[in-house]
């Protein structure tokens, strides 16, 4: 029996159809295992990043516990010399009235009768005020004395009579007591400005020349 052109021209279409069948469905086997791969790659790079942040968060966890600690060290050390220096402060004024700066200053022609510590009024501090009867020294105490110390005092000064009217009939007097180190030019600076500068870490001193006359802040 012959095959008409017509039916073989239809099994020749089938077949090749078949033909394309079979390679596309190749080529998707071949592209969904490219894709497997590609997304087995991604997980695995996910997870070493995962991994690394995880390193990385514990290392900052551990250095941030570091530095806590360093801080809570730091801190203790800020409150003992605070502490220190609030007892210094205090014993300073204990010697204002029966110490060492009590007699310098009488030395001085000044005799102490009361003192004030820690005055505040108008965003001024001051540490010490010294009084009798006709006289006031107005104490500054710092742990080192720097020159910009003394340049902030002086304005502080200049402000003292309209802060505390009542002792404007009084002669006013300034002093800058330190009680570890002073840069000298600071005590240079504060004795040409009419300060009493004084030395506190252990005997007191008082350090202004022999001729040194005392600025009056009236």
């Amino acid at each position: 029996m012959t095959t008409s052109p017509a039916v073989k021209e239809i099994w020749s279409l089938i077949k090749e159809t078949r033909k394309d069948i079979i390679a596309t469905r190749k080529e998707m086997k071949e592209s969904r295992r490219e894709r497997q791969k590609e997304m087995e790659e991604s997980r695995k790079e996910m997870e070493e990043l995962l991994k690394k942040d995880r390193k990385d968060m514990l290392e900052l966890r551990a250095r941030q516990k570091q530095t806590d600690e360093q801080m809570r060290r730091t801190d203790i050390k800020l409150d003992k010399f605070i502490g220190d220096t609030g007892n210094r402060w205090g014993q300073l004024g204990e010697n204002l009235v029966t110490g060492n700066l009590a007699q310098r200053l009488k030395e001085k022609g000044i005799k102490v009768e009361g003192v004030i510590t820690n005055a505040r009024k108008g965003g001024a501090e001051f540490d010490i005020i010294a009084v009798n009867g006709k006289e006031v020294v107005v104490v500054e105490v710092k742990a080192t004395l720097d020159p910009s110390d003394v340049e902030k005092f002086k304005k502080n000064m200049g402000r003292f009579t309209s802060l505390w009217p009542d002792f404007k009939r009084k002669t006013i007097y300034g002093a800058i007591a330190y009680m570890l180190k002073a840069n000298r030019q600071a005590e240079i600076l504060a004795e040409k400005e009419g300060f009493f500068v004084i030395s506190a870490s252990g005997d007191v001193i008082i350090k202004n020349e022999e001729d040194f006359k005392p600025k009056v802040f009236n």
